[in-house]
C-alpha cells in the first residue's frame, strides 16, 4: 500500500519536528512497550494518562505478558497525538 503525505503533517509546519514526530512513532512501534513508557516521565504517569491498570503495565514491563498488538498501536496513537487530546 502507498503512503502518502498524512493529514496531521499539513497542521506541522517545521520540517524537523515531521522528522522527530515520525521517528518517535517508529521507535515505538520497534520496540514496543518500553519505548512507550519511556515517552512519559514513568511508568505511574503514562497508566494514568492511558488509563491504564498500573499492575498491568507492570507485567507487561516485566515481560510476564505482552500487551496485544492492537493496544501497542493505540498506545503509540495515543502518545504521540496527547497534545492535539488535550485541547
Amino acid at each position: 500500500m502507498e503512503r502518502g503525505w498524512q493529514e496531521w503533517m499539513s497542521e506541522i509546519a517545521d520540517t524537523d519536528k515531521i522528522a522527530d514526530v515520525l521517528r518517535r512513532i517508529y521507535t515505538m512501534a520497534n520496540e514496543g512497550f518500553a519505548a512507550v513508557v519511556r515517552q512519559y516521565k514513568n511508568m505511574r504517569q503514562m497508566c494514568q494518562l492511558l488509563g491504564i491498570p498500573y499492575s498491568t503495565a507492570q507485567k507487561w514491563s516485566l515481560g510476564k505478558q505482552k500487551p496485544a498488538s492492537y493496544l501497542l498501536m493505540l498506545m503509540v496513537y495515543a502518545t504521540v497525538n496527547y497534545d492535539k487530546m488535550q485541547k
